[in-house]
């Protein structure tokens, strides 16, 4: 039956930094922890959460509101399998070790938060970690580099941290730069747990391979054990131990900005065709060049033949291959005792590895050629005088007979007899079938070598060109992640600017819902104060001025009030003092449209007594006047601030999908420039393996053909010395001689 395909689980999306950035704007929503919510940020110049980004998380530095203490909050990226039993598994380990045992307090507190931060309305995990004070191992060699004592004390102390982890049975798994922070006091603290191995994680896999520029060329995602920081504990041991000993090493090997210390991948997988190895490996301090030395031999074992860093465990004797030993003195005791099933692997030198597979490449053996070939060993001399050599003897004697006769009788002609007489022997000499054998043997070891070209040019032009290649891999890659980090900030703040913008223009409603019901309270109380008045307004039409009894206004001041309006109490509301220029200020009523009334003959004393009449009728009106509004009145207030509130909710929702639909167009954007840059990586990516294959290919065939060059270029000086042995005085001697 065949194997039914299995149905894996896909792996959990996970945030982008930006995402997350994004989320902590507001810590008081996004964290559950008690520590953590509300806390104040790491801000960026334009005041958003600043974030280290790393391979698979971004790390946020958070001080609590609530402690006033300072945490580094990792938001991962991607999802790492079994997250939480392996932090769970370390966590362990960690608190059981006694930090009196320990050589430093390098360890760091961390809480694997399941419920760590919400982001989009979901949940996801962190690591909160307690907050480090110290420098990046390169920042504070930058700052002290030179203070060669100080230098020395840092390596002897990671020597130290190294120890303790071996002495746990843990790795890091992932010593680099990054993770080692220095103290002011020198000592060490180790940070960046995710890959770590404890022995309660035997048998998984490695999460992470580590930096590259600090792991074995032998390292592959099925190493992950208690040796796997064996080899990178030595690098940054044996650099350190370097700088200590020549300070100016820093600035010849390392750029400033490098993700490294003295040396990259690239001089540990080809010490031979490294620029950076040389210094170390030929350095005038004889202890430099025996660390470089051994670093080059333990770049090509196993991870588990490399020495844990205090040299307890055995490591093979030096291989001639590399030449190491002819450069540095006497290794120390531990480097070449060896136990004796241990033997030195003869192809395990530095200039051995990486074919095109990776692996070791076997060193061409010369094979001895087979009789017929054209190239086997000739006899030297020669054999057996013929008719030639007497025709030579003869040709000789003749020539030097007529030599002598022209010197006596022509001396000018003389010169000419010499050339015959060297003529006829040169002649045979040339014709001898050792001396033909030899040439063409000779000329056919020159055609080979000239057809095959010499590998060792060609390896160092693929060396060249493989450099040169993942140079240009590195940094097309930087400025891909670059780019890639430009993106999310660029959608970031565009996600910030949009909502702004959108809030300003929203702002004035959300104010006006926000009083709403405090308009509705104040519209209630005002609605009786309009009922009240319109009650009392009434009630005040129903007294005439003409039957008030007002003193001073009667008669004819009657049909004067009466031509601008004002028959009743509720024709007028008020006075209006107005100055004259001949006299005292007059008084004016002031009329129930607004208006202003000045009959003829019209005075003060009458005004101030027809408002005295008024304000009695008002005062007695409003004590019976109504108290409380009508259930209509009140159901057609609060009806109409319910249709305003349904009407300004309603317009902040059109805002908020406004928000939602300018974001979407703005991260569609992006993620169309994020496909494409995708796209481009990829084919990069591809050409890149492409040609990196080729130049593997091209490297092991050439370094298959050393041993067919270095045969042959043998072979072309012994016929050389063959044929210089069967010159023309030689051949004479034996002419004349018989040897």
């Amino acid at each position: 039956m065949d194997a039914q395909p299995v149905d894996r689980p896909r792996p959990r999306a996970y945030p982008t930094g930006a995402a997350y950035a994004e989320a902590l704007q507001n810590t008081g929503l996004c964290f559950a922890d008690p520590e953590l919510r509300g806390g104040s940020p790491a801000l960026t110049r334009l005041g958003l959460p600043r974030p280290i980004s790393g391979a698979f998380a971004s790390v946020f530095t958070v001080t609590s509101a609530t402690t006033g203490r300072k945490f580094a909050v990792k938001c991962f990226t991607r999802e790492v399998p079994d997250q939480a039993d392996r932090y769970r598994a370390i966590s362990a380990l960690l608190s059981g070790l006694d930090d009196a045992s320990l050589s430093q307090p390098w360890k760091m507190g961390f809480e694997y938060l399941p419920r760590g931060v919400l982001v989009n309305g979901r949940w996801y995990p962190v690591l909160k970690m307690a907050w480090v004070d110290g420098v990046g191992l390169t920042e504070w060699l930058d700052a002290n580099i030179g203070e060669p004592a100080a230098v020395r004390t840092v390596a002897d102390n990671f020597a130290a941290l190294a120890a303790d982890l071996a002495d746990a049975g843990i790795a890091h798994g992932d010593f680099q730069h990054g993770n080692l922070l220095v103290a002011p006091d020198r000592t060490l603290r180790l940070v960046d747990y995710d890959g770590m191995f404890v022995p309660a994680l035997a048998g998984r896999r490695a999460t992470e391979n580590g930096h590259r520029n600090y792991q074995s060329p032998m390292r592959t995602s099925d190493d992950f054990g208690p040796d796997v920081d064996r080899f990178s504990a030595w690098l940054i041991h044996v650099s350190l131990l370097a700088l200590a000993a020549e300070p100016d090493l820093w600035e010849r090997l390392h750029e400033p900005g490098g993700e490294y210390l003295l040396l990259t991948e690239d001089d540990l997988k080809a010490p031979d065709a490294s620029a950076r190895f040389p210094a170390l490996t030929g350095h005038p301090d004889p202890a430099v060049r025996r660390l470089a030395d051994e670093l080059g031999r333990l770049a090509v074992l196993p991870l588990g033949r490399i020495p844990e860093l205090d040299g307890s465990l055995p490591v093979p004797p030096p291989a001639a291959a590399n030449g190491s030993a002819a450069r540095g003195g006497p290794l120390p005791d531990w480097m070449t005792k060896h136990s004796p099933g241990d033997t030195a692997d003869p192809t395990a030198s530095p200039a051995n590895i990486r074919a095109a597979g990776g692996g070791p490449v076997a060193r061409p053996v010369p094979t001895r050629p087979t009789p017929g070939s054209g190239v086997q060993a000739a006899a030297a001399g020669f054999h057996g005088r013929g008719g030639m050599e007497l025709a030579v003897v003869a040709s000789f004697v003749l020539g030097l007979a007529a030599t002598v006769v022209a010197l006596l009788l022509f001396p000018y002609a003389a010169v000419a007899t010499v050339p015959f007489s060297f003529y006829i022997p040169y002649v045979s000499h040339q014709s001898r079938p050792e001396v033909g054998t030899l040439e063409q043997r000779q000329k056919e070891v020159f055609w080979k070598l000239n057809d095959l070209g010499d590998p060792n040019v060609k390896l160092a032009a693929l060396a060249h060109e493989r450099r040169r290649l993942q140079k240009a891999e590195t940094s097309r890659v930087r400025d891909t992640a670059d780019r890639h980090q430009e993106l999310d900030y660029h959608l970031s703040h565009s996600h910030a600017a949009i909502r702004q913008e959108v809030a300003r223009e929203a702002y004035p409603l959300q104010q006006e819902l926000d009083g709403l019901d405090a308009a509705l309270r104040a519209a209630q109380a005002d609605v009786l104060t309009v009922v009240r008045d319109a009650f009392v307004q009434q009630r005040l039409r129903q007294y005439p001025v003409d039957k008030a009894g007002v003193p001073g206004v009667s008669g004819v001041m009657i049909p004067r009030l009466a031509a601008f309006g004002i028959r009743t109490a509720a024709d007028f509301t008020g006075l209006r003092r107005m100055p004259t220029t001949d006299g005292p200020d007059a008084l004016l009523l002031v009329c129930a449209d607004g208006s202003l009334a000045k009959p003829l003959d019209f005075t003060p004393a009458h005004a101030e007594a027809l408002m005295r009449w008024r304000d009695s009728i008002e005062r007695r009106l409003r004590t019976s006047a109504p108290t409380t509004a009508t259930a209509a009145d009140v159901a057609a207030i609060t009806a109409r601030f319910a249709a305003r509130r349904t009407h300004l909710e309603a317009e902040l929702v059109r805002y908020d999908a406004l928000v939602k639909q300018r974001q979407g167009e703005a991260t569609t954007r992006v993620n169309a420039e994020r496909a494409r840059l995708g796209d481009e990586d990829r084919e990069a990516k591809e050409r890149f393996r492409l040609r990196a294959l080729d130049l593997d290919r091209e490297t092991a065939r050439n370094q298959a053909l050393l041993g067919d060059h270095q045969r042959l270029t043998a072979e072309r000086d012994r016929l050389g010395k063959e044929i210089e042995k069967l010159s023309f005085a030689r051949y004479l001697r034996f002419t004349f001689g018989g040897s």
